[in-house]
């Protein structure tokens, strides 16, 4: 639900109620499920606790200033595909899906 409030000069304030951010939460799992329209792939853990998230930049950019550096044009170079590709093996699969949500 969204509250609308007008104030004595007008403008108008929109109260986020605790349903809004959890749609939008719901939102970003569903971006982290499908991997349709990704531009980053991210391996994490090592040989037979691997596992590699197709992500968004832009997502993780605005919501990490660790991603926001990491994902630069100064930092991240793409593939012929357009992709960036990232190794992190010293990070487990489960802590970093936990990073994600």
């Amino acid at each position: 639900m969204i509250c609308v409030e007008i104030d004595y000069f007008g403008y108008v304030a929109l109260l986020l109620t605790s349903e809004l951010v959890q749609g939008l939460t719901r939102n970003y799992e569903k971006f982290l499920k499908n991997s349709k329209f990704h531009d980053v792939v991210i391996k994490v853990g090592e040989e037979s606790n691997a596992r590699a998230f197709h992500v968004h930049s832009q997502i993780l950019a605005a919501q990490s200033p660790y991603f926001a550096t990491a994902l630069s044009s100064d930092w991240a170079k793409r593939d012929e595909n357009h992709i960036i590709n990232f190794n992190k093996p010293n990070i487990s699969p489960h802590v970093f899906e936990l990073v994600l949500k």
